[in-house]
This record gives C-alpha cells, sequence and structure tokens, in this order.
C-alpha cells in the first residue's frame, strides 16, 4: 500500500521548500491531471511563459537491478542502449552516489535497513525500490540559433515521490522515484548523459536527506540551492573522475564579465539583469569551490556525505564538515585559492585542475558586492589594508611568493604586484549589497574589460555551449517564481475522498 506523507505526518500543513528542483506553481496547472496508466508519464513544457502539463508516451525499455529504463516514444533508443544504460547505472552510478552521499544501510524503515534512495522510493511511493529513469526531447525551448542557447539536460521533481490528489498542484505526479533526461544534446549511453544521471540522482537523494534529516513535524526544510547544486557538480566527479572543463573554462574566460566584479555562487541566480549569461558564473564557481572542499580534504568524498547528511540547510552544512569553523575564514581562504592558485597548501588546488590567472576587478569604482562575493585588485604603491567599507566587508592581501604556497594576511601593507581581496562575508543570502575599497581608486592596473555595473552584457565571445542550466532556473528566467508548496492536511485528504 502506498505511504502517504500526510499518513505519517497527520492533521498538519507540510511545506516543500525547494532549491534547484523545480516544482508547479498554483496557477499553472492543468486540473485534468491524475495518475496515469502503465506507460505514461506526465511532464512539463517549460517552454515560456505559459506553463503546461503533458502526457508522454514511453516504452519499457529495459529493466535493471536498481532502475528501469523507459524511453518516450519514437526517442530511437535501441534495447541494447538501454540495456548498456541499466549496466552503468547498476554498476557504476548506482554504487558511486551511495558512497558519495549516503550511507549502505544507514536508515531503519519498517522493519528494513536500507540506504536513501531506496528509503524516498519505499517512504514515499511504497515502491520496488527502482528508479525510474525517463529518456525524452525536454520541453525547454531550445534554440541554436538564439544566443541565450541554454537547455535542460535532466530534471528531478520530487512531487512525484507523492499521490495524487484533487488538488492543482499534486494532480500531476507520477508517484515514483524518477529522472527526466534529455535526449536532443547528450546522446543517451553518453558520459555526459551519464554524469547528468549522477548530477539529478544528487537531487534526489538531498530530498530524500532533507525528508529524515532536516524535517521537522510541520515543515521539509531542502538546503540552500548553491550546496544542492554544488553537491550534484560534484556528482557528476563522482561518476566520471574527471573535470568538467566547460565549467573550468566559463570560470577562466570570465563570458559575462561579472566573475571579476564578485558574482558567484552564494546569493544565487541574482545579477541577472547585468547579464543574461550571470546563472553561469554560478554553477561555475560552485562547481569549482565543491572541488576545492574536497581536494583540500585529503580528495575524497568523505566531506561530501558530510555535507549532504547534515541538518543544516545553509553554510553551517559546510563548516560542520570542515575543520575551519566560521565562514569568513572559508571564505577567504577560498577566494584566495582561486587566486593564488598555488600547487601546495590550502590556496590553490594542488595542481589537480588549472586554473588561469584570476581577473581583478574591472571597474567602475565604487565596488558593491552582495553577500558571498570577492573581488582581486593591484596597487602600484604601497598602501596599507582599507578598514572602511559596509559591517561585513572584510580585505585580506594576497601574495604568491613563496610560489609553492603563497600568503595571505589580514593586517599589514599591500605591496606592489601583491593583491588586495575585497570581500563581503554576509552569511545572509538576501542580504543587501555593500560597498567596499579597492586597492586602487585609479584602477591603474586593470588587467581585464567589464562593463559598468547594471548594464546587461551582450554576447562578448563565441559560445562553446549549449550550457545546461537547471529547470528553475529556466523557470525563473521565464518569469516563474519558485515558492512553497503547501501539502493538505489529513482532514483535507480525507474530504476529497469521502
Amino acid at each position: 500500500m502506498k505511504t502517504r506523507l500526510w499518513q505519517i505526518i497527520p492533521g498538519i500543513a507540510v511545506l516543500l521548500f525547494f532549491s534547484c528542483n523545480f516544482y508547479p506553481e498554483k496557477n499553472d496547472f492543468d486540473l485534468s491531471g491524475g495518475k496515469l496508466p502503465p506507460g505514461q508519464f506526465w511532464a512539463e513544457n517549460m517552454s515560456g511563459t505559459a506553463r503546461s502539463w503533458y502526457k508522454v508516451d514511453a516504452e519499457l525499455l529495459w529493466e535493471g537491478v536498481f532502475c528501469s529504463i523507459w524511453a518516450e516514444k519514437g526517442a530511437d533508443i535501441s534495447a541494447e542502449t538501454a540495456e548498456k544504460i541499466a549496466f552503468e547505472y547498476d554498476e557504476k552510478i548506482y554504487p558511486g552516489m551511495i558512497e558519495a552521499f549516503s550511507f549502505e544501510e544507514d536508515i531503519l524503515f519498517n522493519g528494513k535497513s536500507m540506504n536513501i534512495i531506496e528509503y524516498t522510493d519505499y517512504y514515499l511511493t511504497g515502491g520496488d525500490g527502482k528508479l525510474t529513469i525517463l529518456f525524452l526531447n525536454i520541453n525547454d525551448g531550445y534554440d541554436p540559433e538564439n544566443d541565450r542557447n541554454s537547455y535542460i539536460a535532466g530534471y528531478f521533481w520530487a512531487i512525484n515521490f507523492f499521490e495524487n490528489i484533487p488538488r492543482a498542484y499534486y494532480r500531476n505526479s507520477n508517484e515514483c522515484a524518477m529522472l527526466y533526461i534529455d535526449i536532443k544534446i547528450d546522446e543517451p549511453g553518453s558520459s555526459k548523459s551519464y554524469e547528468t544521471i549522477a548530477h539529478e540522482l544528487q537531487h534526489l537523494m538531498n530530498f530524500g536527506h532533507s525528508l529524515h534529516n532536516r524535517s521537522t513535524d510541520r515543515i521539509i526544510f531542502s538546503m540552500d540551492t548553491w550546496i544542492d547544486e554544488g553537491l550534484s557538480g560534484a556528482a557528476e566527479w563522482v561518476y566520471s573522475r574527471t573535470y568538467n572543463e566547460g565549467r573550468l573554462d566559463w570560470y577562466n574566460d570570465d563570458i559575462s564579465g561579472l566573475i571579476s566584479q564578485g558574482n558567484n555562487f552564494f546569493v544565487w541566480g541574482n545579477r541577472t539583469d547585468e547579464s543574461v549569461y550571470a546563472v553561469l558564473d554560478d554553477y561555475a564557481t560552485v562547481y569549482l569551490f565543491f572541488q576545492w572542499l574536497r581536494i583540500q580534504s585529503g580528495g575524497g568524498t568523505g566531506i561530501y556525505k558530510n555535507i549532504i547528511t547534515s541538518d543544516k540547510t545553509n553554510y553551517r552544512a559546510v563548516l560542520d564538515a570542515w575543520v575551519i569553523s566560521d565562514w569568513e575564514s572559508l571564505l577567504r581562504y577560498w577566494l584566495a585559492a582561486n587566486y593564488i592558485n598555488a600547487p601546495e597548501g590550502p590556496y590553490g588546488y594542488r595542481s589537480q585542475l588549472t586554473l588561469t590567472d584570476a581577473k581583478t576587478f574591472p571597474g567602475p569604482a565604487p565596488l558593491s558586492l552582495f553577500p558571498g562575493e570577492g573581488v582581486y585588485s593591484l596597487t602600484s604603491t604601497v598602501k596599507n589594508i582599507p578598514t572602511t567599507g559596509g559591517p561585513n566587508i572584510k580585505y585580506a592581501s594576497l601574495s604568491k611568493s613563496p610560489p609553492d604556497r603563497g600568503n595571505v594576511s589580514t593586517t599589514g601593507h599591500i605591496l606592489s604586484n601583491i593583491a588586495l581581496l575585497t570581500y563581503n562575508i554576509n552569511t545572509v543570502i538576501s542580504g543587501p549589497r555593500e560597498t567596499g575599497t579597492l586597492a586602487s581608486v585609479g584602477m591603474e592596473t586593470i588587467q581585464n574589460a567589464g562593463t559598468a555595473s547594471g548594464a546587461v552584457r551582450s554576447l562578448m565571445i563565441p559560445l562553446s555551449g549549449p550550457y545546461a542550466i537547471s529547470a528553475g532556473d529556466l523557470l525563473r528566467q521565464n518569469g516563474h517564481n519558485d515558492s512553497a508548496i503547501s501539502i493538505p492536511t489529513m482532514g483535507e485528504w480525507n474530504r476529497s475522498n469521502e
């Protein structure tokens, strides 16, 4: 019998707060929904401002040990390819993800020990413990002729865990643990397609951990978007053990022109009024941050497991998993690492990935930073480290000497060829921008050209994309706001079934 969350937590309203995973808005639903017969799945058209649900006719191509491979009819995926995908999932993706983001049998439910993937399926759907992987042409409005050529490589929709009920925003559940994987860009059975499965599977596992570790008797809290996306970027590495060169190139080239102005992952999805590519800065920088965490913690994935299983939802989950206990120090170490890029010690990536020289702030002054942001500036004269600025603005001098480890100081002078790091340590994501000081007000040593803050930057160099973004980011680009969804109370459920 299917387990319903409102049976487990009766008589109360439960809120699901999702970060990168997307979920429907109250006015965007087709009221004709409901559980579909075998061979059909609900999917969402996300191609424009008007959202709608549609039915996907699919066929079961292969049953694996831990997965079922489905494909949209007409997708031209052979049974041999489906068998290959199921084998890769069963033998590599599944055990690798359990090792990195769960425990083998860490949860006892109904007398059975299970990992987090089994737990979400059994707990919420009473299913068979297998992951449904649906390959389809995701309706995301991708247009290769449009310079905003982002696409959705895959998505996880948590509402599929819940049984359909007669309320608009729960009428389109597929009532199973499942992932949607796109077929138009990345060929099914390719390494990129496997990385997408791992990426989306982390989102599913993260939701399961939120249910198990970060829920109260009223609310299920999800992790901040930057942590959820950072762990999913890390999941790609967990599968492939190779670095995402697209993310590294994006950071090195600063295609948006905003990374040099401080734009990074902490306040996810901001600065889109300055560049249509700003959100890709978030993906690139959070990818670097989570690789740096792993490399600096010994190279294993234990830090990822400690973060995802935390009962915290924000930066504290990272601090609890790390040897540094304050956000100011951790942020300073990582920002310094991107500039110094030393082959040893904390101020670099221990020669495991390639970064070019970090770009200095291009101007114009004054400098204004969102929470979590930091910039670098240089001077040709000796100057004291500033002490002025907003209440959360901090400073440090960054030296690439000694060349094997570098050096960072929060006191003293800024010398020639030593950079000043100006950064905002506010841990409140919704906090305001704050003004800071640069090493050289006159910008004598501008290393790269930029645009004035507030001006939307057009495409400056050809994209080597298309670049994958989350469904949530695409929906926000199309004017849809993320908000909480209320699960009906037990009384409301009973009334609807009278």
